[in-house]
């Protein structure tokens, strides 16, 4: 059974009691790593940022019209009155966007507004069809299901589409994108923290079993023995960290996820990125053993993960990390397993299975176009 925790009184001992050499060689291999990546995708957001100050770096995506009138030449059926956002949540604190429109003719036109770059990865785009409330100044209130969870602080380019329909034909009559800044000071201290207690025994080391995040748009197989600590940061940090219960100092395996707005990369921009994480991983001599690319098995779930990498990382107390390194959209996922000098064949090939068991939620079909297929 999980439990929400709001206020941690007593931090979680398993954050601060591993073996201090693994721990700070996991987290500046980490650094460094992400640091290269960004790096090498500066220029191309530079580059997006001058052609469009204010909208979103992942802009999201236009719709066909219904219609052979240009949308210029439509009137004025609508007008944004106010753009914000709001806490929807205690317990996840990070900000959902909100439009205030006035549509003129409520009873032959109808809108539609669709938020993009939602969700701990930034792919979700929420289509709300009907407003979520009325002010009381009579204004129709449209907001978005799900938090922003990429910010940049004290303020971030956002862009959202209102689209407007003919009540008769259902036809769209025009779409029109909305930039403007939003404010983001007030959530520089956002935290989520999740606990999943584990549901048996760690009896048999090789048993998997669904495990379904709470902020991810993924399902993953893991040990249901294994007590699991999510987290997420204000600067996008994601963490997912399995525990023994009865041990917080032993860690069985370790899931980071740091944003980073990536390029369409061809086969040669792969390689790089290849390239980044054995340095990464394999800086002050310690040796990296590439074992090669590989694909998450559910065909859906390659819509988000295109590209998959792995490799062993040998530590100077001679023990291994697997680690396997993944390529969404807009951001890295970090797997990464402590492993014993000599690990049974099985116990390695139970961690590769884990690698490829990613799954995409049954919910998650509100994945936006810009973030599936960039």
């Amino acid at each position: 059974m999980s439990r929400r925790l709001l206020i941690i009184s007593e931090p979680v001992q398993s954050i601060d009691r591993l073996p201090v050499v693994r721990l700070v060689h996991a987290l500046l291999a980490t650094l460094l790593f992400v640091g290269l990546v960004f790096s090498c995708n500066q220029a191309a957001a530079q580059k997006r940022s001058q052609q469009a100050k204010t909208s979103t770096t992942h802009s999201p995506t236009s719709k066909k019209l219904d219609t052979d009138v240009p949308p210029d030449s439509v009137p004025d059926l609508f007008k944004v009155a106010a753009l914000g956002s709001a806490v929807l949540d205690s317990a996840t604190p990070f900000p959902v966007p909100i439009a205030f429109l006035d549509l003129k003719d409520s009873l032959r036109y109808r809108l539609a507004v669709r938020f993009p770059h939602l969700g701990v990865l930034g792919i979700k785009e929420d289509t709300v069809d009907k407003p979520s409330f009325i002010s009381t100044n009579g204004l129709w209130a449209y907001r978005a299901n799900n938090p922003i969870m990429q910010l940049k602080f004290p303020e971030m380019g956002y862009a959202f589409w209102i689209d407007v329909y003919d009540r008769r034909s259902n036809a769209l009559i025009t779409s029109r994108l909305v930039p403007y800044m939003m404010s983001t000071e007030r959530y520089e201290l956002a935290c989520y923290i999740f606990i999943h207690q584990p549901t048996t025994g760690l009896g048999s080391a090789l048993l998997r079993r669904t495990f379904i995040p709470k902020l991810l748009p993924f399902t993953l197989e893991t040990h249901p023995g294994w007590l699991g600590i999510e987290s997420l940061t204000a600067s996008g940090i994601y963490s997912l960290r399995f525990i023994d219960p009865k041990d917080s100092t032993r860690t069985f395996l370790n899931i980071t996820i740091n944003p980073v707005a990536f390029r369409t990369m061809d086969s040669s921009e792969w390689e790089r990125f290849k390239d980044h994480a054995r340095l990464a991983f394999g800086m002050k001599g310690v040796a990296v053993n590439s074992l090669g690319d590989f694909d998450v098995l559910e065909f859906a779930a390659r819509r988000v993960i295109e590209h998959g990498y792995e490799f062993l990382s040998k530590q100077p107390d001679e023990s291994l990390d697997y680690v396997a390194t993944y390529m969404t959209p807009h951001a890295i996922i970090l797997m990464m397993a402590p492993l014993e000098r000599d690990v049974p064949a099985d116990k390695y090939e139970f961690y590769r299975s884990i690698a490829r068991s990613f799954r995409l939620k049954a919910d998650a079909d509100s994945l936006s176009r810009a973030g599936a297929n960039r």
